[in-house]
């Protein structure tokens, strides 16, 4: 599959994410790009997958064909804010924060982007 993927997030949700991406061998560690505010979970996480760790967000999205959101629900509203200009109409935004309605992505990004949704559970974090 030739396609990169992005997360904005590397929390507990999101490294587990990645981590069965990779051993499932869905996608390799080099199409798969992550920026955290947490530099040291960054930095263990890409020496442990191999992934491509950026400064910023807006990076995250200009270089992804699928834009993974795994922050806490609170944050949502400022990380898409601050990089909604890099989604065109072929990225795909798949969101993990819980308890947020696709209207509210779509009042920011706008009614004609890809958004998905999506809950997983505990059982993702052993690849499940």
């Amino acid at each position: 599959m030739d396609v990169n993927i992005g997360f904005i997030g590397a929390g507990n949700m999101g490294a587990a994410m990645i981590k069965s991406i990779i051993k499932a061998g869905i996608i390799p560690a080099d199409k798969i790009h992550i920026n955290d505010v947490d530099k040291e979970k960054l930095s263990a996480l890409k020496n442990e997958t191999g992934i491509q760790v950026l400064n910023t967000n807006e990076e995250v999205v200009s270089k992804s064909d699928i834009v993974f959101l795994a922050v806490k629900p609170n944050m949502v509203k400022p990380v898409l804010e601050a990089c909604k200009a890099g989604f065109d109409d072929n990225k795909i935004l798949v969101s993990i924060a819980v308890g947020i309605p696709l209207k509210f992505y779509k009042d920011i990004l706008g009614c004609d982007k890809k958004i998905v949704r999506a809950m997983p559970n505990t059982p993702a974090l052993v690849g499940e």
